[in-house]
């Protein structure tokens, strides 16, 4: 009788150790659930759209521009996406952004809908060595913060477009379109349970612009031609006369600050920049063609009064014309060629 108590008692006390033992792993499932990332099969897809309503305020001098656009999202809803955690890069820190509404809508087929706006002023590094025949890509990122590319993966909505009334002064908007990618980062913030290196999902709305290059282009050369147009018909003015030589130094003078203010004006068209630009490639040559028409005006005075050299004043006067003419005409064709279709 006592041994069968005592077995009794020993199933009973099996019995609780048993429902302890349950409990404490109910208890500390959840913990290491919690701390155990379990990643699908397959990245849920998320797609993203932007709609630009307004561009303007571009300073290639600073490296900014500004935009007014919409940007929306559509995700499963048991997917539990916020568009609030899309960072929008790269913004430029000397000017505050602003995010208008934050609202969400179910549409068909268990799809949430969520829409922004945004405003801000951007960074993009400017490409103008082609100036005032450049063409410029506006980028603006939109990156997931929350997730990470094993969990969630971006697509472009093809609705993405941008208002055709947009007009800025010198600009055409050629198209827009989205792009996805991924961003890697060669971290993991320290979160131990990713990987050393680790990718979120991306779109970029990129902007395609043309400069409205004829008319500006006009307008930063006028003065840089004409006054080479005037050095070169200097030459006609014959060098052994003393009043027509001075007048003819007089001219290349003037021709020559000429081309230093226009290039100047240029300049403050075009952007304070370290680039080299078309229009800067065009006054350098300008001014190297009439260094050398100084020379040869130089020489040809020389010539002139000498009786022993073996070439006519004038005929000299001519050829340095001609040739003086090639070393600009001929390579600045070339460049803006180059530059135009290019």
């Amino acid at each position: 009788m006592k041994s069968g108590f005592i077995v009794g008692h020993m199933k009973i006390v099996k019995c609780w150790v048993a429902v302890l033992l349950l409990l404490g792993l109910a208890c500390v499932a959840p913990v290491w659930a919690s701390k155990l990332e379990v990643k699908p099969a397959q990245a849920h897809e998320v797609q993203m759209g932007a709609y630009l309503t307004s561009l303007y305020d571009l300073d290639s001098s600073k490296g900014t521009f500004s935009a007014d656009l919409w940007i929306w999202s559509k995700a499963p809803a048991r997917l539990g996406f916020k568009l609030r955690m899309v960072e929008v890069t790269p913004l430029s820190s000397k000017f505050p952004h602003v995010y208008f509404g934050d609202n969400a809508y179910p549409l068909k087929e268990k799809v949430e809908y969520q829409v922004r706006k945004l405003q801000g002023t951007f960074l993009h590094n400017y490409e103008i060595k082609d100036f005032p025949f450049d063409k410029q890509l506006l980028k603006i990122h939109l990156e997931n913060t929350e997730e990470n590319a094993e969990f969630v993966r971006f697509l472009a909505d093809p609705q993405s477009s941008y208002d055709k009334d947009i007009t800025m002064d010198g600009w055409t908007i050629e198209g827009l379109r989205l792009v996805p990618a991924t961003k890697s980062y060669h971290s993991n913030f320290g979160y131990t349970p990713d990987s050393p290196s680790i990718e979120y999902s991306r779109v970029t709305l990129e902007i395609s612009l043309k400069r409205d290059a004829p008319l500006i282009f006009f307008k930063v050369t006028l003065g840089l031609f004409v006054a080479l147009i005037l050095a070169f018909l200097s030459s006609l003015l014959p060098a052994s006369n003393d009043d027509l030589f001075g007048a003819r130094i007089a001219l290349l003078g003037g021709a020559l600050l000429a081309v230093v203010v226009n290039q100047q004006f240029a300049d403050a068209k075009s952007g304070d920049t370290t680039a080299v630009t078309l229009i800067d490639a065009l006054h350098m040559l300008g001014s190297l063609s009439l260094l050398l028409l100084f020379i040869a005006t130089f020489v040809s005075r020389r010539i002139a009064t000498r009786e022993t050299f073996p070439i006519d004043a004038r005929r000299f006067d001519r050829i340095a014309v001609i040739g003086i003419s090639s070393i600009f005409w001929l390579p600045a064709g070339v460049l803006i060629v180059q530059a135009v279709y290019g």
